[in-house]
């Protein structure tokens, strides 16, 4: 087994190690969603069975059943603002939001809509203190356990950023010594296309069959080129070859060029 593979294998290991914590954290925020909606659903009813109250983690809609969801007559939301001190995200209100309406139809419907609505608005007057409290409560404890993971996932970040840049050095070193000794061929596509490089601003090679590097500059930005290149010859129904020599063509070019292609190496 190659270095390479075995950065490889302590890689996804990392790597599953992360994301199975940003799993439990997600999980978290999920529990935390469903108490803080719990908390509104406590204090928030309606008498009358011709109405419903849609609730989310922040927010409390009184609803006409018969028009649905998106009709909602009165909204109670929690607005929050960053607290420095708890560093993290805290409930400073409960405000109220409706709709203006106009009745064109004047019924007793009417009068169960005012009512329903008074009373919807009367829990938010009478309770908003203690909703408060029990949101930011319950808001507290999830923000605590959720910052728990912070370190480990940044430590596990870290790593897992380490690991890759030595997984690069390393390729890039194996890539190198591949293209300066023996040099790299290349298959054709399943549409029978070959790689192109761009070896100049101006210049493009197109059916590059094989890639070898024969001297590198001091920098190792810029490479010689040897470049093997296929085409179909027409006349006798045959493939031509060609080699092509060419000076300081940049390796970042060369690099994209096989990472690109990585399937078509042979």
């Amino acid at each position: 087994m190659t270095r390479v593979e075995i950065l490889n294998i302590r890689l996804d290991q990392l790597t599953n190690d992360l994301e199975k914590l940003e799993n439990r954290r997600s999980a978290l925020w999920t529990r935390r969603k469903k108490e803080l909606k719990r908390v509104l659903e406590k204090y928030f009813t309606v008498s009358n069975d011709k109405f419903t109250i849609d609730f989310s983690d922040t927010r409390a809609s009184l609803i006409d059943t018969k028009k649905g969801r998106h009709w909602s007559i009165v909204e109670a939301i929690i607005t929050e603002t960053w607290s420095r001190e708890d560093d993290a995200d805290k409930a400073d209100d409960l405000r109220l939001s409706h709709n203006g309406v106009s009745y064109e139809r004047i019924g007793e419907w009417v009068l169960d809509e005012a009512q329903a609505r008074f009373e919807f608005m009367q829990i938010a007057v009478d309770h908003k203190d203690d909703i408060l409290a029990e949101w930011n409560f319950v808001s507290s404890k999830y923000e605590k356990l959720v910052h728990s993971f912070y370190l480990k996932e940044r430590e596990l970040r870290t790593a897992i950023n380490s690991q890759q840049k030595d997984i690069t050095v390393l390729e890039d070193e194996a890539l190198l010594s591949k293209l300066t000794s023996d040099g790299v061929e290349f298959k054709a596509s399943e549409r029978g296309r070959l790689p192109e490089l761009e070896v100049k601003w101006d210049w493009t090679l197109r059916n590059i069959s094989g890639l070898k590097v024969t001297r590198t500059t001091p920098s190792g930005k810029s490479a010689d080129l040897v470049i093997t290149q296929k085409f179909r010859n027409w006349d006798s129904e045959g493939v031509e070859v060609r080699e092509q020599f060419v000076e300081k063509v940049r390796m970042d070019k060369v690099k994209k060029l096989l990472w690109n292609n990585e399937e078509l190496i042979k």
